[in-house]
């Protein structure tokens, strides 16, 4: 073996962690039957993060839950006489929520039914983009919890594709 100074060493050290990492992700995942079938949309990291931080969605009875131990359900914020708007409780695992995140914006560029939709929600909501974001993210994680119960993940039954009309 070359000799290495020690910062190449450790650099070295953190790459070969990384891939046993993922290969015991890809072990544990090929275990659970609700990773394979969500890792068919999100990719197998992001499946296995999901489950990790939210549960495992077989587990929960509807989607609504499993969207709330993700921490996505709305909740008002007031105080007093002060009416609040409507916020996500951040319940759940951040970094499931940011992987989410992830596959949302991916979904926005690759997908014409998401995007079409996403335009329309932030033209409604006077150009705020994090509401039509957090609104996708509640819409693909309810979907998610089909997908993992074996159904076929499909924009179309997420989106109603009927009033997009011919953007879509």
């Amino acid at each position: 073996m070359a000799h290495f100074s020690r910062p190449k060493m450790a650099q070295f050290e953190k790459t070969v962690d990384m891939h046993e990492a993922k290969k015991r992700v890809e072990r544990q995942g090929a275990q659970k039957k609700s990773i394979v079938n969500m890792s068919k949309v999100t990719g197998k990291a992001t499946a296995a993060v999901l489950v990790k931080g939210g549960g495992d969605p077989t587990e929960y009875p509807s989607a609504a839950q499993w969207v709330k131990g993700l921490g996505l359900n709305l909740k008002e914020r007031s105080s007093g006489k002060h009416k609040g708007k409507l916020k996500i409780t951040k319940r759940g695992s951040g970094q499931a929520r940011r992987w989410l995140y992830y596959v949302v914006l991916r979904l926005i560029q690759k997908d014409a039914v998401v995007k079409a939709w996403y335009g329309r929600k932030v033209t409604r909501d006077g150009g705020v983009k994090m509401k039509a974001l957090i609104a996708i993210m509640r819409k693909v994680a309810a979907g998610l919890w089909h997908v993992a119960q074996g159904k076929e993940f499909d924009t179309k039954k997420l989106f109603d594709a009927h009033r997009l009309g011919e953007i879509c």
